[in-house]
């Protein structure tokens, strides 16, 4: 079964108990979904033949600007903890747990040691987050990152056309509410075109 429970509405929302059901998620992007068991993702995960390999690049973003989350997310206070991503885009990118929402609604959700590693190349526009990429026009609340995400360019060249958007917790926020969040993850980038976000409460 694709998940633990639940049939996707607001009143019965898809369960979650398991990383495999976590990547369910991308499979309806407008459903509402609850975690509730702790994920923990481990090295053997990400490594070549783990179930999130990814041709090296670790997790894939749930959600893009093509087809964005549009959902209702509640971590039910629960945590993810080693989710990593190792991304190389070559041009515009949104990176995280959720690559794009919109007009969704994420609560609850604690990640644990999250480790996101991007090099971009020249051009490459990106927003990135442990939780989020970009969330636009939606509420977020209650949900803590730790770890790690680092951005590095090709070239630091001032006159380059990327934008390099980094974050703790979302990389760009779009118009959206966010509250009670706190970030205490590390957030680097080598970029003079980029924007660090290091917000430890939203």
């Amino acid at each position: 079964t694709q998940f633990a429970g639940g049939s996707g509405t607001e009143t019965d929302p898809y369960l979650i108990e398991t990383k495999e059901q976590l990547n369910n998620v991308r499979n309806n992007l407008s459903a509402h979904y609850k975690m509730i068991a702790d994920i923990v993702f481990t090295n053997a995960d990400f490594a070549a033949g783990g179930d999130f390999y990814n041709n090296g690049n670790g997790w894939l973003p749930i959600g893009n600007a093509d087809a964005p989350f549009i959902g209702c997310f509640d971590g039910g206070g629960k945590s993810i903890s080693g989710l990593t991503i190792v991304a190389k885009p070559s041009e515009t990118a949104y990176i995280g747990l959720f690559g794009y929402c919109k007009n969704a609604s994420v609560s609850n959700v604690n990640i644990i040691n999250g480790k996101t590693e991007i090099t971009a190349s020249d051009d490459a526009t990106v927003n990135a987050g442990l939780l989020c990429g970009r969330f636009q026009k939606g509420y977020l609340s209650n949900c803590t990152v730790s770890g790690n995400i680092s951005a590095t360019t090709t070239s630091v060249s001032w006159t380059s056309q990327r934008q390099i958007v980094v974050g703790g917790i979302v990389g760009y926020n779009g118009e959206s509410t966010i509250k009670y969040c706190a970030n205490s993850a590390t957030v680097s980038t080598n970029s003079h075109n980029s924007f660090a976000v290091i917000s430890s409460i939203v």
